[in-house]
């Protein structure tokens, strides 16, 4: 009987992995409508109560089906039920002890990548998601570069969008350092979002350095990083030179200022202030005269008596 349980168990673990591939294969063929019901049928399974045993891999199976609801739903452009699916992923993580490995960074960069176009298309209501978007990209690539993930980590996966279905098992070098130069890629990007262009530049650099010998020259990754970290340091040049040029323009408009603010001085009231100095020197003349006088007066007078 026992056996019997558990070759059911296997057969349904199976089957949600096969559904799950289904729907994304469906996903990258424009086929929405089956893409949803390949989920629908694998949320069933998961939630049958047939469907019990080891908590870590039931786990995987529902971050795995998670995640592939989120990105069907921001393929639909419903961004906040897609981050409602990726937080549900999250916690079930915490809970089963799946914080780490290249699934859990998956789900990490799903959530950025979905922040960021939240910021994008609605700005005046969280303004701060792309320092929310830049914490996960930066968890991403803690957890890719820890000890307890090496990064052993071949997917043609498009930098800079959701990684679609996480694998889970038989993971190989090549994917493994995608995800890695994915992750460098989305802190890049971000950085370049909030005008951190230097750190932008560092994040594309560090993120090519370590993907070069490790995952062949061609791969998209690779090539996004390089071409991104040319584009970033061409927007650091051009910042640079617009700050000094603005520093340069306040300069000179605090010199136009000051040559503004200057008294106007007009021929009429040179020749006001010549008359009135003039009339002055008669005025304090006549008076020096008027003292004069009288001293000489007296003096004469004294001498006179004496």
């Amino acid at each position: 009987m026992d056996v019997i349980i558990e070759d059911e168990r296997k057969r349904m673990e199976m089957e949600i992995v096969r559904l799950n591939g289904e729907a994304m294969s469906s996903l990258y063929a424009s086929q929405p409508g089956r893409t949803r019901n390949a989920l629908l049928r694998a949320r069933t399974l998961l939630d049958s109560k047939c469907l019990c045993g080891d908590r870590t891999r039931l786990g995987e199976l529902f971050c795995l089906t998670m995640n592939n609801q989120a990105c069907y739903y921001k393929n639909q452009g419903k961004l906040n039920v897609a981050l409602a699916f990726l937080s549900k992923a999250l916690s079930e993580a915490d809970k089963c002890g799946l914080n780490h490995g290249t699934e859990h960074a998956c789900t990490l960069l799903n959530v950025c990548a979905i922040l960021s176009t939240l910021e994008k298309y609605f700005r005046y209501k969280k303004p701060d998601r792309h320092h929310k978007a830049l914490e996960y990209a930066t968890k991403a690539v803690e957890v890719l570069t820890s000890t307890s993930c090496p990064v052993e980590a071949s997917a043609n996966i498009p930098a800079g969008e959701m990684t679609g279905e996480a694998k889970t098992c038989g993971e190989d070098a090549e994917y493994r350092y995608a995800t890695l130069g994915i992750a460098y890629y989305n802190m890049g990007a971000e950085l370049e979002f909030l005008r951190l262009y230097e750190d932008a530049v560092r994040a594309y650099e560090q993120g090519a350095e370590k993907l070069r010998g490790n995952i062949r020259q061609t791969h998209p990754v690779l090539r996004n990083l390089m071409q991104s970290c040319a584009k970033a340091k061409e927007k650091q040049m051009q910042l640079t030179i617009f700050h000094k040029d603005r520093a340069l323009l306040r300069a000179s408009h605090a010199t136009k200022l000051l040559y503004a603010a200057r008294p106007v001085i007009k021929d009429s009231d040179v020749l006001m202030s010549n008359k009135m100095k003039s009339e002055e020197t008669f005025a304090s003349t006549t008076l020096m005269g008027k003292l004069k006088r009288p001293v000489t007066a007296i003096r004469s007078h004294d001498s006179d008596t004496f």
